[in-house]
Order: structure tokens, then C-alpha cells, then sequence
């Protein structure tokens, strides 16, 4: 009687088994989901080149602006003055656009910016933290209505 309810458990279990794995089969040979994934994955990449563009397009701009300024050749300090703005106006430009471009393909493949929430509580800026869905801002774990 035991060996009869452990055999009739294993083939339970047995095709169970089959059944997930043809459902896994299944799901990897549909077709619309692999079209649909091809196209989200060249959006990402047209999204990736035209930022990587725009990020060379506005440092070299920047790069001009500050050539352009006419800064005497014995004036070493300011000479310096100038280099350091370059390099803190471009490195802006690329963090600023970096994370455009994090955003937007996170946004591709439908992820949720609530990790925002949890950054801002954990580096302790709670007071800048607004509630997703009602606007409100959240000070140590209480809600204020302002």
C-alpha cells in the first residue's frame, strides 16, 4: 500500500515536472515575445548612440566656449581657473546625461524609479522624499502635509 501512494506521488510530482519544463519550452519558442524583445533592445541602443552623440556634441561645445575665452598667456592662475571649469562643466555633462540615459533605459524595460525612495531615506535626506502616490513629503516615518 506505502509503495502504491509513493509511486502515484512520484508521478505526480514526474509530470508536474514535464509540464513546467514544456511551459519553459514554450515560453522561449514564442515568437511576438522575442520581437518584442529585439525591439525594446534596439530602443535601448538608438537611446545609448543618440545620448553617447550628445554627450561628444556638447563637450566639444563646451571644450570651444572655453578656448574661445581670451585669457592672457602670463596669467597662469587664471589659465588653471579655466582648465578646471572645463573639466567641471564637461564631467557634469556627462554625469547629468549618464543618468538621463540610465533612466530612460530602465524606463525601456518597465523599472520603477521608487529605488529613488529608497536611496533618499538611506543617505538621510528624508525630508526631500516625497510619497510616490499622494505628493506628501515623509520625515522619519511620519507623513507632513506641506
Amino acid at each position: 500500500m506505502a509503495s502504491q501512494n509513493t509511486e502515484t506521488d512520484l508521478s505526480k510530482v514526474a509530470d508536474e515536472t514535464i509540464n513546467h519544463v514544456n511551459r519553459f519550452v514554450a515560453y522561449f519558442q514564442d515568437t511576438e515575445m522575442w520581437i518584442a524583445l529585439g525591439i525594446k533592445l534596439t530602443g535601448v541602443v538608438l537611446i545609448i548612440v543618440a545620448l553617447y552623440a550628445a554627450t561628444r556634441i556638447l563637450t566639444s561645445m563646451v571644450q570651444r566656449v572655453f578656448t574661445l575665452r581670451k585669457i592672457h598667456e602670463d596669467n597662469i592662475v587664471a589659465q588653471r581657473q579655466n582648465e578646471t571649469l572645463l573639466k567641471l562643466a564637461q564631467n557634469t555633462i556627462r554625469y547629468v546625461i549618464g543618468l538621463i540615459m540610465i533612466l530612460t533605459v530602465l524606463g525601456q524595460f518597465g523599472g520603477q524609479y521608487r529605488w529613488f525612495d529608497r536611496i533618499g531615506r538611506g543617505r538621510g535626506s528624508r525630508h526631500l522624499v516625497r510619497c510616490p502616490k499622494l505628493g506628501q513629503r515623509r520625515h522619519h516615518g511620519r507623513i507632513h502635509y506641506f
